[in-house]
């Protein structure tokens, strides 16, 4: 599967939250929240490409997964054929899921009408996905609308690494334009300052764009921004752990499925220990191989 680094400490995710807080000016109410966010559980889908693994085309192999939000916990894992991409493999990855009441999120490579009409029509999903430049009239329509269009600011701040950042999430059911793209219920604006943390001085501000099929009476906006900032965990909690922990990119093998049947390990292995409650993932895999009792517990053999 692999060897762990030396080092004890693990890169700790961006996404966690140091702190929360709500604008003075923000009407939602922490009881309004807590109702209706009881049901949404969150799917994040993305690739990731293993770059020792190098085909004789001079490729990578590429393989595509689904990892839960809360847990961690990836539910499912295919390979990408060179031949094709991701967004023709996030069908297959998904078509055999029961993802009924189940919020799916993905980057922007996924903001495709096909997948939308996939989730909610034939997976009675949700989904809440980004949308950029390469889907210009969609991101058009939405980064255009005015600010007389967007709800009040919900926004959440954490500290960390001498910075401080914030995000802050705006809502707005004006869908003028948006209605070629299937099941819409909201577009979603996210603003992400950082500032220094000594100094107050900006770093730097960026705007983001989502949809959801997520109507305001079903999730608040503490909920949505807590979708999109979870989504990028499987970046850390995933695929970061498997390249500096595990040593996946430092690995050579190519042939066959072998790659992915690995990469399938190593997901196994990250699973059982996050779900053992184990948070350093490197420090588990070395109280497991210095005693092998322990490993075998947790598989309650």
């Amino acid at each position: 599967v692999g060897a762990s680094r030396s080092d004890d400490k693990e890169k700790k995710p961006q996404n966690d939250l140091a702190e929360q807080h709500k604008d003075a000016d923000d009407e939602e109410s922490t009881t309004k929240s807590d109702t209706l966010d009881t049901e949404l559980f969150g799917v994040a889908v993305d690739g990731k490409s293993l770059r020792g693994a190098i085909k004789q085309d001079g490729r990578c192999v590429h393989l595509f997964s689904a990892m839960t939000h809360t847990e961690r916990v990836v539910i499912a894992q295919n390979e990408v054929s060179h031949k094709t991409n991701e967004i023709k493999a996030f069908r297959p990855l998904l078509e055999d899921m029961d993802l009924s009441g189940v919020v799916v999120t993905a980057d922007a490579m996924h903001a495709q009408r096909d997948h939308a009409e996939f989730l909610v029509t034939e997976k009675h999903a949700d989904f809440v996905l980004q949308v950029k430049e390469n889907q210009p009239s969609l991101y058009n329509a939405i980064s255009t609308l005015e600010e007389t269009a967007f709800s009040q600011h919900y926004s959440e701040t954490n500290k960390g690494h001498g910075r401080y950042e914030t995000r802050s999430i705006q809502v707005s059911s004006a869908l003028d334009g948006l209605l070629s793209f299937p099941h819409v219920a909201q577009v979603i604006r996210i603003e992400r300052t950082v500032d220094d943390l000594k100094t107050g001085d900006e770093l730097s501000t960026e705007t983001a764009y989502y949809v959801t099929s997520l109507e305001e009476t079903r999730a608040s906006k503490a909920k949505l921004l807590g979708f999109i900032r979870q989504h990028w965990g499987i970046e850390n909690a995933l695929h970061w752990v498997r390249d500096a922990t595990m040593g996946e990119d430092r690995s050579k093998v190519r042939s066959g499925s072998a790659p992915r049947a690995l990469a399938t390990l190593r997901n196994l292995v990250i699973s059982i220990l996050r779900l053992a409650g184990v948070t350093n993932i490197a420090k588990g895999l070395r109280s497991g191989s210095r005693n092998p009792a322990r490993a075998l517990a947790l598989l309650a053999l």
